[in-house]
């Protein structure tokens, strides 16, 4: 009886012992595509881009809180694909993928542009949005930077605008661009000097704007545009610091925005009934080829 135990034992142990090999053959033979099968599932930075790029696609049009949450959505799958990329040697191994990813982000950003012009926008919407999904909002330390910038363009309003027919206005605001570019801009006394100067100059433009709807203003836009360059040339240079040019010009463009949406306000209360038709004429011609409010959508 003894010898028929010992013998069930060593016929088990070399069963169990043979066990082993043969699972592990049979996991990598004969369940091998189901492995590979279950690899290939799992979804990889260009498959989300191009779900997400389908599911985009098949909206027609979107309302404010609908695209609000297609902004957001999108931000949170492109925060975690870059994390994935940069965590992950396979992809940072591999430059078509890299590069699908990106075209794929292409092809994204043009469908929420798309979206985002599908209905009428207003200008509280899209200032919701910009904060909303500024990758600035919780800075602390910029925000305080800010805070002790506004004073600054608090005071600009107490100085006085130029003075002048258009022609006169039109030569002032040429001279201080022109002057800007001239001298150049190498320290933070040269920034506020240009923002004042400018900013007089452009109050006096919108003063007198339904009085210059012909004139031919290339010239300043493109010498404004210069100036801008200047700003962050001297940043470049460390005569003043990145941190007070972002901040100077971003307040700079804030003002701007508000001064624009007051004059054309303006604009609208003293327009006589032939400017009104002519208006409605040109918005109604408008209307038939793209919206007229367009979205900023830099968080994307």
């Amino acid at each position: 009886m003894n010898c028929k135990n010992q013998y069930l034992k060593i016929v088990l142990s070399i069963a169990g012992l043979s066990a082993v090999p043969i699972a592990i053959f049979t996991l990598t033979s004969c369940d091998g595509s189901n492995v590979k099968s279950l690899v290939e599932a799992q979804p990889t930075p260009a498959g989300l881009y191009r779900e997400y790029l389908s599911e985009t696609r098949g909206q027609k049009e979107l309302s404010f809180e609908d695209l609000t949450a297609y902004i957001g959505k999108w931000q949170t799958l492109k925060d975690s694909v870059t994390a994935t990329m940069r965590r992950d040697t396979t992809y940072r191994a591999h430059s078509d993928i890299r590069e699908e990813c990106i075209l794929l982000h292409d092809s994204v950003r043009a469908e929420l542009s798309r979206l985002a012009m599908s209905k009428p926008r207003t200008y509280k919407e899209v200032l919701i949005l910009k904060e909303r999904f500024s990758s600035y909002t919780g800075d602390v330390e910029l925000h305080r930077s800010a805070e002790e910038i506004r004073p600054f363009f608090a005071e600009l309003d107490k100085r006085p605008a130029c003075r002048g027919n258009k022609e006169q206005i039109l030569s002032a605001y040429r001279n201080v661009l022109a002057e800007t570019l001239n001298n150049g801009i190498h320290g933070n006394g040269d920034l506020k000097k240009f923002i004042e100067r400018e900013d007089a100059a452009f109050r006096a433009f919108l003063s007198g704007l339904h009085e210059l709807g012909e004139a031919n203003m290339a010239d300043i836009t493109r010498d404004t545009e210069k100036c801008c360059s200047e700003v962050f040339f001297a940043a470049g240079r460390k005569e003043i610091t990145y941190k007070d040019a972002t901040i100077y010009m971003a307040l700079r463009t804030d003002r701007r925005l508000i001064q624009n949406a007051v004059s054309y306000t303006h604009l609208r209360a003293h327009e006589t009934r032939h400017d009104l038709v002519c208006r409605l004429l040109l918005e109604k011609k408008k209307e038939n080829t793209s919206p007229r409010i367009y979205f900023d959508l830099y968080i994307i």
